[in-house]
């Protein structure tokens, strides 16, 4: 038998498994069941500039206070999973972290969705292209704080993980 060397060839990937699920919530968080609410404002066009910035902060806070709760029960969920049914100590800190955050970053993505509905950009008396620019620019800072968020969470629900299996040996 002759002896050749073994070739691997690798296809890299583009995003790992994780990445493309923190992108995938990302992008889930431009969808909101609240939006059905817009939708009915603008096909029966009672939208108006009085009424537009009412309608749309009160219809984004909902998304948003919604969304924040049910990502926290989610978290906790998972984080009493993974620590076996025990009860894990969080700290409060942590807890509106959670909480607080996921609050933040839906409301931007909520309110970056709602504004080029229809017309109402029309109601804020500033350029379109201005408007482009500020849109933009808001949306980078709600995915680079969606990834600081991810990250920091991930981190987190790692550490009471490690914490709630503290008393495992190593040789065990």
């Amino acid at each position: 038998m002759s002896s050749s060397p073994i070739y691997v060839t690798y296809a890299g990937k583009c995003l790992k498994s994780r990445d493309r699920q923190m992108l995938k919530s990302f992008l889930q968080r431009f969808y909101t069941p609240f939006a059905f609410v817009v939708w009915v404002a603008v096909a029966f066009n009672f939208k108006s500039c009085a009424n537009v910035p009412v309608m749309i902060a009160t219809v984004t806070v909902l998304a948003a206070s919604t969304n924040a709760i049910a990502t926290y029960q989610t978290w906790l969920q998972d984080v009493y999973l993974l620590s076996s049914g025990k009860t894990p100590t969080v700290r409060s800190e942590t807890k509106t972290f959670v909480i607080v955050s996921d609050f933040f970053i839906h409301f931007v993505c909520t309110l970056l969705s709602f504004w080029w509905i229809d017309d109402f950009h029309e109601c804020i008396p500033v350029d379109r292209h201005q408007q482009a620019t500020v849109w933009s620019g808001t949306f980078l800072i709600a995915f680079l704080t969606h990834y600081i968020r991810h990250s920091t969470v991930t981190r987190e629900k790692q550490r009471i993980t490690a914490n709630a299996y503290q008393h495992v040996s190593e040789f065990a």
